[in-house]
């Protein structure tokens, strides 16, 4: 895979300050959603790695300065003498510059392409930038912008949509750093974008809207890419918008990030190639509407922390199929229906040769969900699922911000809240490209498929309170009754705030030192946390 960074070690420096959002109502509007008693800053630095080196950039000699206050765009762009507006700072960069920009209100940025007034023509430029232009907070600062809308997907003649295959239209080396955005971002046929450490949501008072405006707005996304190139969303938070990130586009990092509070899914795939979604931290999703309900049917919506599906229309500007993903890293909970659901594509689709292509996902740890935990409900050609981490936290009854009460089955592990699934018709063909290994998991040992479990499936550790001790043959792991992590007795959030990482193995635990490497795949260098594997590695997420 050409995207294929592994977590560096966590530098875990807690700094124990309480980030408290308080609310006033359980229905309150869409820009107050965040709400609860959340250790935010324990959370993110525990569980979050903003300091992986792969990532760091360095500015270029050339500065300006933008002041929404005190600038004028008959100044120099000084420190001293700033720009008033962005746009004007941008128009006088060719590549290299750094823009730093101080506190104020700037409005939308619309930029990359040629847009045309009063019309919904637009046409690509070839090259906008010839090396990367950075738009950074001032230090100290946090600039605000509404929307943001780079690029376009549209051809030369300004009407058409370009071919997915073509890999974007325009190579815009534009870096955003360190705002905060309120009305969503969208990347169209840009190559070279990269949006970090900023705080992006979408404007709307969700619970007063109309069926068909939560709908709309549901359908919405905090950061929206369509046939993009090499674009990086790093260490951002994205809260109180429809979906978190809408994606099919190719080289794509979804790195860091806290995606939460959200009435839609955490993360949207829906094709292209080379993907990386690591170390997010993606929780507290829910639209407030139960999906049986008849008064909202149409509108509600199923909401999962990770909803792939292959978009079924015709035309060439979408893509066929989604390949060369590895999903590493990441930690679901408290989201309304499954906390990763693939949906099978077409069959006009596969039969063009479409669908899904060596996915790895690995090192995760997933919480109960409230529908069916896992749902791989296609066929992959290539699926490697190990070092994962099902937590079992029986009185983790949770509330959502719509006043909704979820968790009322956690304390069940045979329970669909705890299940991971594979659909056994889908995968009868690729049995050899399957691999689950090295994976905690909580339920009664049929995990993988209603067929059994059977399909490269080593060392696993089934655990449930009312199993019987049990080894399943030379390699197939155990059924336990011990907990092989510490027991989470109360709330998960609660147990996060206090600073502890989940799925943290017992001393002594069968995980420890169990892990299955007698295959073809490369081991796993780092656990959950960056933490080094030996050669000898645990089950699950976490390395002791």
């Amino acid at each position: 895979m050409s995207v294929t960074s592994n977590q560096s070690y966590f530098c875990v420096a807690i700094a124990i300050a309480a980030c408290l959002y308080l609310f006033s109502s359980a229905y309150a509007s869409a820009s107050e959603q965040q709400v609860g008693n959340y250790n935010y800053e324990v959370m993110e630095n525990l569980l979050i790695n903003k300091t992986d080196a792969t990532y760091d950039y360095t500015v270029g000699e050339k500065a300006y300065y933008v002041s929404a206050e005190n600038g004028s765009n008959e100044s120099e762009g000084t420190k001293s003498a700033p720009f008033a507006t962005i746009s004007y700072a941008l128009s006088q960069a060719i590549g290299g510059e750094v823009i730093y920009v101080m506190d104020g209100h700037y409005g939308d940025l619309r930029f990359g392409a040629n847009y045309f007034a009063n019309s919904s023509k637009s046409t690509p430029i070839e090259e906008v930038f010839t090396d990367w232009v950075t738009l950074k907070a001032m230090p100290g600062h946090t600039p605000v912008l509404g929307n943001v809308t780079l690029g376009t997907t549209h051809d030369k003649g300004g009407w058409y949509r370009i071919d997915f295959d073509q890999k974007g239209n325009s190579d815009l080396r534009l870096r955003i750093d360190g705002f905060k955005i309120t009305d969503n971002v969208t990347i169209n046929g840009s190559r070279y974008v990269d949006i970090r450490n900023c705080r992006i949501s979408q404007l709307g008072d969700f619970a007063s809207m109309t069926l068909n405006e939560k709908n709309e707005y549901m359908q919405s996304a905090g950061v929206h890419i369509f046939n993009g190139r090499y674009i990086n969303l790093l260490y951002n938070e994205i809260l109180n918008t429809g979906v978190g990130v809408w994606a099919m586009t190719n080289d794509l990092v979804i790195k860091g990030n806290h995606i939460h509070h959200l009435t839609h899914d955490g993360i949207q795939p829906h094709g292209g190639s080379n993907w990386l979604i690591e170390n997010n931290l993606i929780h507290d999703l829910d639209d407030g509407m139960s999906d049986g309900d008849e008064e909202t049917k149409g509108v509600n919506m199923h909401v999962d922390g990770m909803h792939i599906y292959i978009i079924n229309t015709s035309g060439t500007a979408y893509a066929r199929s989604l390949e060369n993903v590895t999903i590493r890293g990441n930690f679901f909970y408290h989201v309304e229906s499954m906390d990763i659901m693939v949906g099978a594509a077409a069959k006009w689709i596969q039969a063009l040769g479409g669908g899904y292509k060596h996915f790895v996902v690995e090192n995760n740890i997933f919480a109960p969900s409230n529908g069916t935990l896992v749902i791989l409900g296609a066929g992959f050609d290539g699926l490697v699922f190990r070092h994962n981490t099902v937590l079992y936290t029986p009185n983790d009854q949770w509330q959502s911000v719509w006043g909704r009460a979820f968790g009322q089955t956690f304390a069940t592990p045979t329970a669909d809240d705890y299940y991971i699934q594979t659909w056994w018709s889908s995968i009868l063909n690729h049995r050899a490209d399957y691999y689950f290994d090295n994976n905690i998991v909580v339920n009664t040992g049929t995990v993988w498929t209603s067929g059994g479990d059977n399909i490269n499936a080593n060392m696993n550790l089934y655990f449930n309170p009312n199993h019987s001790e049990q080894v399943l043959g030379s390699s197939g792991g155990y059924k336990t009754a011990v907990s092989p992590y510490v027991v989470i007795d109360g709330a998960l959030q609660d147990y996060l705030d206090a600073g502890n990482i989940p799925g943290t193995l017992e001393s002594g635990s069968l995980a420890v030192d169990n892990g299955y490497t007698e295959n073809a795949l490369t081991p796993l260098d780092t656990d959950f946390s960056g933490k080094e594997r030996d050669q000898t590695p645990d089950i699950g997420a976490i390395e002791l």
